[in-house]
């Protein structure tokens, strides 16, 4: 609600607009959020993609959405056979984030998005939900960016040259 002096020139006469006693000012987005992309990036913050994480490396899984997001806004997503909850990030309210470890025996074909479940708790910040629950494939999807998971140990090669040497 607006008061009848709202809208004033540099003398300060009040326009013809401002001359309603009350003007309920509504605001209103019929899109529903959806998700347009999955991303990795480590903990430094840098984007990964063609390249290589290691068993027990941190990463944070990142779902750019298509509309900003009410702040509560939390869904869970399965990566790896492993549970990430995600939750509106603190610098971008149309980027939803979570912590992810890379698990002991994860395989490249397996990092990624399996599955998610909004249970109705994701909204965009004039309250329309998101209905979507497809798998998200393409150039959106967190296997395109193709992250590799390093799975081989390290080995040590220990080598003589000499061969008079003597134990003792």
């Amino acid at each position: 609600v607006c008061s009848s002096d709202l809208m004033t020139d540099a003398a300060g006469n009040a326009s013809s607009a401002s001359a309603n006693e009350a003007v309920a000012v509504t605001y209103a987005n019929a899109s529903a959020p959806e998700i347009q992309s999955f991303s990795a990036v480590d903990s430094e913050g840098a984007a990964l993609s063609n390249t290589s994480v290691g068993l027990g490396e941190a990463l944070t899984i990142k779902a750019q959405m298509s509309t900003a997001l009410w702040s509560g806004s939390t869904f869970e997503l399965t990566v790896g056979g492993e549970t990430v909850s995600m939750t509106v990030s603190g610098s971008d309210n149309t980027v939803m984030e979570g912590s992810f470890t890379v698990p002991s025996g994860l395989t490249t074909e397996a990092l990624s998005v399996s599955a998610y479940t909004t249970g109705g708790n994701v909204r965009g910040i004039y309250g329309t939900q998101m209905t979507q629950s497809g798998a998200i494939s393409g150039d959106g999807a967190l296997s395109k960016n193709s992250i590799v998971v390093d799975t081989l140990r390290p080995t040590v090669l220990i080598a003589m040259s000499d061969a008079a040497l003597k134990v003792g």
